[in-house]
């Protein structure tokens, strides 16, 4: 078995569960309250209800979404958000600190999908290791249900 917590759990961008947000596909939860999925598409569209709702509170600049989406004072992980930042930056060519938007306000729709699927495989592979990447058809299926879901 992997030692890639996101992988064993099918649940590559380790979304956890707080018992306010019972996830779609969630078949169970690990020891750190993890989210364990049916499939990874599941994983993806968890990751996009959280980064849309972290855009509504005000997190418009990739460090701003990081310092939620890992924060620092995670006392079960090891987080560096600016590091993921930073990663994620790189990896989709923009400035970890300049204005960034991937949904529509009001709503949520997913404003440019091929860029949403680019952050979504960065984030996989910051949380798992380097040079990972999810199909496409992955990645897709999960915003396709993301939208499917919660876009009004």
């Amino acid at each position: 078995m992997s030692s890639y917590r996101g992988i064993n759990n099918r649940n590559p961008l380790n979304c956890k569960t707080n018992g306010a947000n019972e996830w779609a596909g969630c078949v169970g939860v690990d020891e750190l309250g993890h989210c364990v999925f049916a499939h990874e598409m599941y994983s993806v569209r968890a990751a996009c209800r959280n980064l849309a709702q972290y855009q509504k509170w005000g997190a418009n600049t990739l460090a701003k979404i990081f310092a939620i989406y890992a924060p620092s004072d995670d006392p079960n992980a090891h987080n560096q958000p600016n590091d993921y930042a930073a990663f994620v930056a790189a990896r989709v060519g923009h400035a970890a600190d300049s204005f960034f938007s991937l949904f529509s306000d009001p709503g949520g729709h997913v404003l440019d999908p091929s860029l949403l699927a680019d952050v979504i495989n960065a984030m996989i592979e910051f949380e798992n290791f380097s040079g990972l990447r999810y199909p496409q058809e992955t990645i897709i299926s999960g915003i396709i249900m993301y939208e499917k879901d919660f876009v009004t």
